[in-house]
């Protein structure tokens, strides 16, 4: 059986003239979660490539470009040959997955519930937070926010399966239809390697503690705009921190007038982008503390890769943060003066540091590589069984919040 995904994920250009993924969606994420179900796997996706170009990255596992699109307004120019395309290809599916939110699921769900074509969802975000007026100064912000939470609900609604990045924040404001299959599972890969073999320990010191935030310079709502007037604020209470910056993007210029600005030029180091896996670790490694004080969020990879580190880490109350981190380690989203508070008591304080750093190697034996694909292994059979079923599929009347119906592990 063939498993078509729509998925925003932009493939680049590499040096050396193929197609892929400057992250980790390459061949082996797909081969090792998906083709233990599925036969074949499409992925409709951007590309470099003409529309309708078919790119193999491996054995069993294709991607089908759509073209590409830049921003919001290049993409409602190119909406109405998009829809197009990807309406075309859905006509040919066996089963489909939406990985949401994404602009792709909004031009493929009117589509899939008049075929009444199985599909499954895996929400990874919430737009409620990316468009929100903290989080966005795009000029269709309001719209936008308004017609992803729409589509999202309707999507969760109408799909056979759901599986979600958090356990129960993303499942409460957009359920899949009681009685579906729905589990939990976040997108990170934490092998044996990404796991530290013991927490760190810490000593009083006079030196300022070295704090490391990874995330990307694309949009506002991660934040660091905001974790630097912390550290400003951190800094003229008499207690210096330095802020490690791990990640690149269109914003990192204004990142960096702020910085000068704010006369923070020789506590904070801007290194660019950091290559998933051993690089971002040695970064996590040679820090005392991580944060990350983003507006909105689905469950934050990057806190779960720090607490593998044996890290103590704080971030801001989003998303399935709470799932993460205890209280004493979050933080309102948005409340500078909080973080400011909590991070010039925390990198005071060794003995906690100390604490919340083993309590983060223990709490993260739940994500690790093999608990999650039992998972991952569980909703694709379900998605499967779905779209064997004897009658065509359809989406259930009943779309009442469920948050668990069937045990996944």
């Amino acid at each position: 059986m063939r498993l078509t995904i729509l998925f925003d994920h932009r493939y680049v250009r590499l040096p050396d003239g193929r197609v892929g993924s400057k992250t980790h969606y390459n061949y082996d994420l797909f081969a090792g979660r998906y083709l233990h179900a599925f036969d074949q796997v499409d992925v409709i996706t951007r590309t470099p490539e003409p529309a309708g170009t078919r790119v193999s990255l491996g054995p069993g596992v294709d991607l089908v470009s759509v073209g590409t699109w830049e921003g919001t307004f290049d993409f409602l120019r190119k909406a109405s040959k998009l829809k197009r395309f990807v309406r075309r290809e859905l006509k040919q599916a066996e089963v489909a997955l939406l990985i949401v939110p994404s602009f792709l699921s909004i031009l493929a769900g009117k589509k899939l519930r008049r075929l009444k074509l199985p599909y499954g969802v895996e929400v990874v975000g919430d737009p409620d937070g990316v468009f929100s007026r903290e989080g966005s100064s795009h000029p269709l912000r309001s719209l936008l926010r308004v017609v992803f939470k729409r589509e999202l609900t309707k999507l969760c609604a109408t799909a056979a399966t759901g599986a979600y990045v958090t356990r129960d924040a993303l499942q409460a404001k957009y359920p899949v239809a009681d009685g579906c299959f729905s589990t939990h599972y976040s997108s990170i890969q934490l092998d044996e390697a990404a796991i530290a073999a013991q927490p760190r320990t810490f000593a009083a010191t006079d030196a300022p503690r070295r704090l490391v935030c990874v995330a990307a310079m694309l949009h506002r709502f991660k934040g660091q705009h905001l974790l630097l007037k912390a550290i400003a604020k951190c800094r003229d209470r008499g207690r210096p921190l330095r802020l490690e910056l791990v990640g690149d993007g269109p914003l990192r210029g204004d990142l960096e007038r702020q910085c000068a600005e704010l006369g923070l030029s020789d506590l904070v180091t801007f290194h660019g982008r950091a290559a998933a896996g051993a690089e971002v670790r040695e970064r996590l490694d040679a820090a005392d503390i991580a944060v990350l004080f983003s507006l909105t969020e689905g469950l934050p990879r990057v806190v779960i890769e720090s607490m593998a580190r044996g890290l103590p880490c704080v971030a801001s109350e989003v998303g399935g943060v709470p799932e993460l981190l205890p209280p004493e380690f979050r933080v309102p989203a948005s409340d500078v003066d909080a973080l400011a508070d909590r991070l010039f008591t925390l990198a005071g304080d060794p003995a906690a540091m100390t604490a919340a750093a083993a309590a983060n190697l223990v709490h993260v034996d739940d994500y690790r590589a093999d608990r999650l694909m039992e998972r991952r292994h569980a909703h694709y059979a379900a998605l499967r069984e779905a779209a064997t079923a004897s009658v065509p599929f359809a989406p259930p009347s009943n779309i009442a919040p469920s948050i668990e119906r069937r045990k996944a592990s």
